[in-house]
Formats: structure tokens, C-alpha cells, sequence
């Protein structure tokens, strides 16, 4: 089994960071500025008409990412993971449960951010991704790991990532914490959302996340489960 997770809005919380920087990047790039709360609304809304809302045309794009990426990564605020996320992480990494980073955000910020935040850098980090380029990804991936596509499972937090993970034939876990509100999620099909990191872990200790539609299931090597049941046995206090 293979898990890749996104970073902005499933790993790390970025999206105060996004929402304070977003008036300098629209003033630079010439973009539409609907203040914090309409940024806030756009959440539940498809990448199309957060694009157009934004009055961001296809071309502005790269620029767009790439500005982007430099504000953030120049933004000296620590940059915090959601509670009990990185504890997963660690856990996963030390039990030896394969994992890897999928993201748009830049290398040095997603490095800075798992040393801030005590997570061993996995041996698999894809960053500097376009908003389209995850479909591709998973699949190299898999190929270059030599593993079934259909034991591949992305973790993140938007409708355009559950795209992604059904067109390359992968399983798919959404976030309810992230950019993208659980409706959002919910509406574009992309099946099961898990509320919290507990419920997170759950599924993937069960080996059940949406394929094509459908729960999977998969199997885990004996004992795995019981271990990392142990291990998080303290995260129902946080919720």
C-alpha cells in the first residue's frame, strides 16, 4: 500500500497564510480581490469558477503558482500542521508503511514545513506541481514503485485532487479541513470524507478508501494494524 497526501489544506494549514497574502498577489497579477470573506465562500465552489471568480485566466496560471509559491515560502510564520497529522506521519514513516508528498507548493517550503513540525522527509516528494498534474503523477508513481494502482491512495482536501485520483485509477480519501468545505467534496463525487485525523487514520487502518466509485479494500501486512492502533491510542483526547 502506497498513501500519498496532498500538503495545502491536508497536511498543513496554510489557508490563513493564503488568505493574508491573497490582496498582494492580486495587486501584482492583476487579479480580482473579494476580500477574506469572499475568498472564504469560494471554498465550496468547483477550480473553474474559483478561476473565473478570481478573473484568472488559463495563461495567468503558471505566474499565478509560481508567485505564489514564493510569497508563502517567504513568509517567516511557522507554517502549522493540523493536529495529530504529523504524529500520523511519523507513525506511518516509522512502522515503515510507504508515503509520499503530491503538491503544487514548493520544495523548500513543504521541506521547512515537515522539519518545523518533526516529520522525517518521506522518500517520495513530488512538489511544484500545476493545478492539472496529479493525475499523471499517480500513475508515475505507481509504475515507479512498482505497485497496483488500485493499492494507491490519495489523501487530500479538493473535487480537483478526487478527479485526479479516479482518472489515474487510485484510491481516494477527502479531508474535511482543508480549502475545499466537506459539501464541496461531497458534491463532485469524490466519496468517502473522513472529519478528523482519527477517522483518517481508521480508514487507512482498515485499508477501505473510495476506488472507481466504490470502497476498496485493502490488505495490510499482519500486525499493522494492531501497532499503529497502539501507537494513536491517545488521539480520541483531542477531539
Amino acid at each position: 500500500m502506497l498513501v500519498l497526501f496532498d500538503f495545502d489544506g491536508t497536511l498543513a494549514d496554510t489557508l490563513p497564510r493564503l488568505l493574508r497574502l491573497w490582496p498582494q498577489l492580486a495587486r501584482e497579477l492583476r487579479l480580482n480581490d473579494p476580500g477574506p470573506e469572499g475568498l472564504q465562500a469560494l471554498r465550496s465552489r468547483p477550480l473553474a469558477e474559483v478561476l473565473a471568480a478570481l478573473k484568472v485566466p488559463w495563461w495567468k496560471v503558471p505566474p499565478l503558482l509560481w508567485r505564489g509559491r514564493t510569497l508563502l515560502h517567504g513568509d517567516p510564520e511557522p507554517i502549522a500542521f493540523f493536529p495529530g497529522m504529523a504524529d500520523l506521519l511519523c507513525s506511518l514513516d516509522s512502522l515503515g508503511v510507504e508515503w509520499g508528498i503530491l503538491t503544487t507548493n514548493g520544495l523548500a517550503l513543504v521541506r521547512r514545513a515537515l522539519r518545523e513540525n518533526g516529520v522525517p522527509e518521506p522518500g517520495l516528494l513530488e512538489a511544484g506541481l500545476g493545478l492539472s498534474g496529479k493525475r499523471e503523477r499517480l500513475r508515475h508513481l505507481a509504475q515507479q514503485q512498482e505497485i497496483a494502482l488500485s493499492q494507491v491512495v490519495l489523501v487530500a482536501d479538493e473535487p480537483r485532487d478526487a478527479e485526479a485520483a479516479q482518472a489515474a485509477g487510485v484510491g481516494f480519501l477527502g479531508v474535511a479541513w482543508g480549502y475545499a468545505t466537506a459539501q464541496a467534496l461531497r458534491a463532485s463525487g469524490g466519496g468517502r470524507i473522513v472529519e478528523t485525523p482519527e477517522e483518517l487514520l481508521e480508514a487507512l487502518m482498515e485499508g477501505r478508501y473510495v476506488l472507481d466509485g466504490a470502497v476498496a479494500e485493502e490488505e495490510l501486512r499482519p500486525g499493522f494494524l494492531s501497532r499503529l492502533a497502539r501507537r494513536f491510542a491517545w488521539l480520541p483526547d483531542l477531539f
